[in-house]
């Protein structure tokens, strides 16, 4: 798991900074939190615009945000706020050098606001760039030792490095200061998976389901509580968690997808099992798992058989 792929996986798993910053820019735009350099009329012309351009990312009006901030950068280069927004713009657009580069300007210019701090650490976290989604992480907790989304980062950086136990002391300090963050419960219950312990890992699903629907949550949420459920021999439970996940099969990613179909073939749902195969093949799905899952069961499939041919042979339970 310390591929850059899992690293991606777990960023995902991440805070969203941008509702946070979000609120910063539009309910207290004085904050103490944004050092304000002497505003000339260039620099409060980019901060308005600025605003207008965050007003937009929360409508999720990507264009027109993009529109906006560029202007904003146009005005002044040192609006803090033009090129954190510029840079989730580009980010959005896949340019993901230069929305880093504008986000390490705008932790510049902020100097280290630790909301920004922890926004470039994702980035660079995403890229495989550890080692300073680690700094930033680090730095974020030297401003603000109580920010839940600097230790989230810390722990997504340490699942990276597959140093578990660490990880875990990271995103347990993260749940302190923010005890409602689906984003890290749903990484602690991954790692009590990963680390073979589905007891801890149902008990962190159960919690996350009080106050946020399960149904509401990623499709994985849902297939990690039946692979738990299913490890503590909970099968009947566990069935039934996977019909609603095969509800939503078609909206999660494709590892997901196939964790499904194996945790049927685990079960002894063969049926079931072809069924999600053959979902995601018709929907042009390409993935090596697919094939030496489909070989596997034909393998066992011919094992049955030539048992079954010899004398004295004893049904296959």
């Amino acid at each position: 798991m310390g591929s850059v792929q899992d690293a991606r996986i777990k960023s995902v798993l991440s805070i969203n900074l941008l509702g946070i910053v979000l609120i910063g820019l539009l309910t207290a735009s004085g904050c103490r939190v944004w050092r304000r350099p002497p505003v000339g009329e260039a620099l409060a012309g980019a901060r308005q615009l600025s605003l207008r351009g965050a007003e937009s990312l929360q409508q999720e009006k990507w264009s027109d945000a993009e529109t906006y901030f560029s202007e904003a950068l146009k005005e002044s280069g040192m609006d803090e706020r033009a090129h954190w927004g510029y840079a989730e713009t580009m980010w959005k657009k896949g340019d993901r050098a230069l929305a880093t580069e504008h986000m390490e300007e705008a932790v510049r210019l902020s100097g280290g606001n630790p909301d920004l701090t922890v926004r470039l650490g994702q980035m660079q976290l995403e890229q495989g760039r550890l080692d300073e989604a680690a700094k930033q992480a680090t730095s974020a907790l030297n401003t603000n030792r109580r920010h839940p989304g600097a230790w989230a980062l810390q722990g997504d950086v340490l699942v990276a490095w597959q140093q578990w136990d660490k990880a875990l002391a990271a995103y347990h300090r993260a749940l302190i200061y923010q005890p409602d963050f689906p984003a890290v419960q749903m990484a602690v219950a991954e790692l009590y998976y990963r680390t073979h312990r589905p007891q801890r890992a149902l008990a962190t699903l159960d919690r996350l389901s009080d106050e946020h629907p399960l149904e509401r949550m990623p499709v994985r949420a849902q297939w990690l509580r039946a692979e738990s459920l299913a490890n503590l021999g909970r099968t009947r439970e566990a069935k039934q968690t996977l019909v609603q996940v095969e509800q939503r099969l078609a909206s999660c990613d494709t590892d997901t997808m196939l964790a499904v179909a194996k945790t049927r073939y685990s079960l002894g749902d063969v049926v079931e099992c072809q069924s999600v195969l053959t979902q995601m093949e018709s929907m042009g799905i390409s993935h090596p798992g697919i094939e030496s899952l489909r070989q596997e069961i034909q393998g066992r499939a011919m094992d049955g058989q030539n048992i079954a041919k010899q004398p004295n042979a004893r049904p296959i339970r």
